[in-house]
């Protein structure tokens, strides 16, 4: 009968620890699929926090005069349209990039004619 009370009782202790292994082994896999998500959604949010940043960047930029003062510029272009009208296409003398278009912009030209004062 003692020897039928020790395999009952191991019997009872090993499904326990069995148990508790099933267990400890469901948290753990648990605990990686959340950290999994977790890091899914941090990296989505730096994404966005990314694209955000890029956006304000650009704004900024538009929004910047590309300089102040007088610039040069070369003839790139001189078309005829009609009797007493020319249109001048001018491009940067140092290949800088021009600001975006906005109304109301103006132009001021300083112009140097040869034999002229």
């Amino acid at each position: 009968m003692f020897p039928f009370i020790v395999q009952i009782a191991g019997t009872i202790l090993f499904v326990l620890l069995a148990t508790q292994m099933a267990l400890l082994l469901f948290s753990t896999a648990r605990q990686l699929f959340v950290q999994q998500a977790q890091r899914k959604i941090e990296g989505e949010i730096f994404h966005e926090r990314l694209a955000m940043a890029r956006l304000q960047r650009a704004n900024k930029e538009a929004s910047v005069s590309h300089w102040n003062g007088t610039r040069k510029f070369r003839i790139d272009q001189k078309v005829h349209e009609c009797e007493n009208v020319c249109s001048f296409y001018l491009s940067p003398h140092d290949q800088k990039p021009l600001p975006a278009f906005q109304p109301g912009l103006y132009l001021t030209f300083v112009l140097v004619v040869p034999n002229q004062s």
